[in-house]
């Protein structure tokens, strides 16, 4: 899911605007050649490089790209959990829902009715999500905000995430975007905690 211009505002403090990105290719669908030789590269891409069998001779593994977010990527590497996965992937949703009234799951077919057909359901439904996202900002505060926004909802790089979030170091002579990535993923994994803790209600 990519980031509309009003959550790229919220995320950075009214500092960019984004245009909406073209629905990206499904997770979990292979790219091909020319992607898998692009998820190779640093900081390129939507991509991660996944093991699976091949549909032609199960008793084979052959390696391809899947489309995936960067917050996908960390848990592929091992970096959050799968609580903390989770955490965002419902924040996400609940962003979608509260801004456009639908959502990428599909368990929620609701969302994705006509118009006509979601009558005062979905009103409902973006009005508790609204609550949910207010309730979860208050307890989390504005920077953690901000990094679960821009990595797991707009899906930025995690070295352009960092020039976003921390825009006073990311000038001229800042770090080198292999730190800027390192940087960015301890915020992403500190962010996460707090959201994992805070959906199951500060325990």
């Amino acid at each position: 899911m990519r980031l509309t211009d009003a959550a790229v505002q919220m995320a950075t403090g009214g500092r960019m605007r984004l245009r909406v990105a073209k629905a990206a290719p499904r997770a979990g669908g292979d790219l091909g050649p020319e992607v898998r030789r692009e998820a190779g590269r640093e900081g390129q891409g939507r991509t991660a490089i996944v093991d699976r069998a091949d549909p032609a001779h199960p008793s084979r593994t052959v390696r391809g790209a899947q489309a995936s977010p960067p917050h996908h990527r960390l848990l592929l590497a091992g970096a959050i959990t799968p609580g903390q996965y989770e955490a965002a992937q419902t924040y996400a949703r609940l962003w979608l829902l509260r801004e456009h009234g639908r959502s990428p799951d599909p368990d929620a077919p609701r969302a994705h009715r006509a118009p006509w057909q979601r009558c005062g359901g979905m009103a409902a439904d973006r009005a508790e999500a609204a609550a949910r996202l207010r309730d979860v900002r208050a307890a989390l505060g504005p920077m953690p905000v901000s990094v679960i926004e821009l990595v797991c909802v707009a899906e930025l790089p995690l070295w352009k995430a960092y020039g976003h979030a921390l825009p006073m170091l990311a000038g001229a002579g800042g770090p080198s975007r292999p730190v800027r990535a390192a940087v960015m993923q301890g915020m992403v994994v500190m962010a996460l905690g707090l959201l994992e803790r805070a959906w199951a209600g500060g325990d």
